[in-house]
């Protein structure tokens, strides 16, 4: 992975201290590469969009599902059959995917 230089920025009224060289690695090269390169970089920022999606999602209809197993469990007096095991099975999806 390249690293690069990265200037930290100060105000002018603060003259007193200096300019710092800070090195920032990057996934992302800022240099020309290969088509094959190009192709395996926009590849991999979809799997990251569908990673981040999936996440999202996954943890919202978590959420969704415990709050209705409440609300049918104590409200209704009828709790949904196996919920514990779908809402496991979900967690640890997410757990494993937001490492």
């Amino acid at each position: 992975m390249p690293i690069q230089e990265k200037e930290k920025d100060f105000s002018p009224a603060d003259e007193s201290h200096q300019v710092s060289q800070v090195a920032e690695v990057t996934a992302v090269p800022n240099f020309p590469v290969s088509p094959l390169y190009s192709v395996f970089l926009k590849c991999e920022a979809a799997y990251a969009m569908l990673l981040k999606s999936s996440l999202a999602i996954f943890s919202i209809l978590l959420g969704g599902l415990m709050f209705g197993q409440v609300l049918m469990r104590y409200v209704f007096n009828s709790p949904f059959l196996g919920i514990e095991e779908i809402a496991e099975g979900v967690q640890n999806f997410v757990s494993v995917w937001s490492l």
